[in-house]
């Protein structure tokens, strides 16, 4: 099915944004700081224009719930309701924590192989992360274990096999490999989610019908835990 999707995400440092029409697919991705909410409603009508569409003709928006930065998420969440509502379209949440996995899947596509896991840590505050394990199987993205916001000294042992290291955890690296029993074969010591991984997770959410009214769009933070 076809749909002309918006595609938003300010839970890290960068904002991302992007339109999925039945024709085409328009990105514009920058790096913010704290900023986020200066122009993003101009920055969607514009991009929206550029696409060839509408709002009215928006389907539906995907969106990143977080974990994440306490304000980017807000802003986000803001956006989708007041626009969904408007709108009158239903909203897909993603987790921010399986984005990145997502993105980590789509850099490593020609070297991941079948039931390889990926780890996704973002530091929260002081010893704590926010955690999420998932594994590649069947050409899909599936959890592992419940996302969560844990001290890393209560990470506990992970399934053996090969691991990849995603997420702003990556200095507790030494500690996680020791707690989880896992050897990463590579750690990406960043925050990084697309549109594209976004999407990845959302459309077929979207197309089975697994969507939300705009109104009960709310941040995920996993607990009372906020950066940025």
């Amino acid at each position: 099915m076809m749909s002309n999707i918006l595609i938003l995400d300010t839970s890290t440092k960068r904002s991302v944004l992007a339109v999925r029409t039945k024709t085409d697919f328009l990105e514009e991705t920058t790096d913010r700081t704290n900023d986020h909410s200066r122009d993003i409603l101009d920055r969607i009508n514009k991009l929206v224009f550029a696409s060839g569409i509408r709002l009215s003709d928006l389907d539906t928006i995907i969106f990143g719930s977080g974990p994440g930065s306490y304000t980017g998420i807000r802003i986000t969440v803001g956006v989708v309701q007041g626009l969904g509502f408007g709108l009158n379209i239903p909203v897909v949440p993603v987790s921010s924590l399986a984005a990145m996995a997502q993105e980590m899947i789509s850099a490593r596509v020609k070297t991941m192989k079948e039931g390889s896991k990926i780890f996704v840590g973002l530091k929260a505050r002081q010893q704590e992360i926010w955690f999420g394990s998932y594994e590649w199987r069947n050409e899909m993205l599936s959890t592992l274990f419940p996302e969560e916001a844990i001290d890393v000294k209560n990470l506990y042992a992970l399934p053996d096999g090969e691991w990849f290291g995603i997420g702003t955890a990556f200095e507790f690296h030494e500690q996680i490999e020791l707690l989880t029993g896992v050897k990463f074969v590579s750690f990406f010591p960043d925050e990084f989610i697309s549109a594209k991984a976004l999407l990845e997770i959302g459309k077929p959410k979207f197309e089975a019908g697994e969507t939300i009214e705009s109104y009960k769009a709310i941040p995920n933070y996993l607990k009372d835990v906020v950066i940025g």
